[in-house]
């Protein structure tokens, strides 16, 4: 359960009950953001937590963007996170060319963006705290960032989809293959790119989008792998269970879970904000 509130400790979360403001100075509030990224610049949302100096949860949607878990963003935001948004390069109005390669780097980016106090209303943040929560191509995207990254020290991977093992087994296994080129029709929603052109980048780039390679760089870290049972886009024992393994040998602080639920947990949607929480309040916060 959720400890009572502390300085460091998660605000107590009541579902389905707001809580009052007590800082009528720094209230929940929202605020929008721009941050440059190599040759684009992303847009955004930050949700404010009461109070300042808050810890920072960096929210990475997945491939193309459908399910943005503004839901876990607004629990996070009640428990006294501040939450940031945002969009991709080349994803819904983010400019700039997307490709998977750049997902990463943008994550980094805002990352760093955050840690610099560059977003609205500097004094809310903690300058220290920064904690990417990936979902599916997001969790790849957040993965390879946190290799890249020493300042991320701690990250939630859900669902996560290892696109460089999917691309491997796509070249022997045609109902794999099938069912990826239906998932990259998403393309049509995306700037700078095509189903074809990303078909070539994931193939090109088989070895590299392998996060087994990323997962080596991750030792100290603390990392949460959180799947879903009847998973059928990125089954556990494929593209989690493996990640876990190699990131206990390296030396990442690992904690895995497997929820009921389908890779959108759309049934299971407290489950998995609630998955969350707990693995925020086991850090300490």
């Amino acid at each position: 359960g959720l400890r009572a509130l502390s300085p460091t400790a998660l605000r107590p979360l009541q579902l389905g009950q707001d809580i009052p403001v007590r800082d009528r100075d720094n209230p929940p509030g929202l605020a929008g953001f721009s941050c440059p990224s190599e040759d684009g610049v992303l847009f955004g949302s930050v949700y404010y937590a009461e109070g300042k100096g808050n810890p920072t949860i960096l929210i990475c949607h997945g491939f193309p963007g459908l399910e943005k878990n503004c839901d876990l963003a607004q629990a996070l935001r009640q428990a006294g996170f501040n939450v940031v948004t945002f969009s991709y390069r080349g994803a819904w109005g983010s400019r700039g060319v997307f490709t998977f390669a750049g997902t990463a780097r943008d994550v980094a980016n805002v990352t760093r963006h955050v840690l610099r106090r560059k977003l609205p209303f500097p004094e809310r943040f903690d300058a220290d705290t920064v904690i990417p929560v990936g979902f599916s191509m997001g969790a790849f995207s957040a993965l390879r960032a946190a290799a890249a990254c020493p300042e991320i020290r701690s990250l939630g991977l859900i669902g996560v989809w290892n696109i460089g093992r999917d691309a491997e087994a796509s070249r022997t296994d045609r109902p794999l293959k099938e069912r990826l080129d239906r998932l990259l029709v998403g393309a049509g929603c995306l700037e700078g790119t095509t189903r074809a052109a990303l078909w070539n980048e994931i193939l090109w780039r088989t070895e590299e989008f392998d996060l087994r390679r990323d997962a080596l760089s991750c030792g100290g870290k603390r990392i949460l792998l959180l799947g879903a049972a009847q998973d059928e886009a990125v089954p556990g024992d494929v593209h989690q269970r493996p990640l876990a393994d190699l990131l206990r040998r390296v030396g990442a602080e690992v904690t895995e879970r497997l929820l009921p639920g389908d890779h959108s947990f759309s049934a299971h949607r407290w489950a998995m904000v609630g998955a969350v929480l707990d693995w925020l309040g086991a850090l300490g916060y």
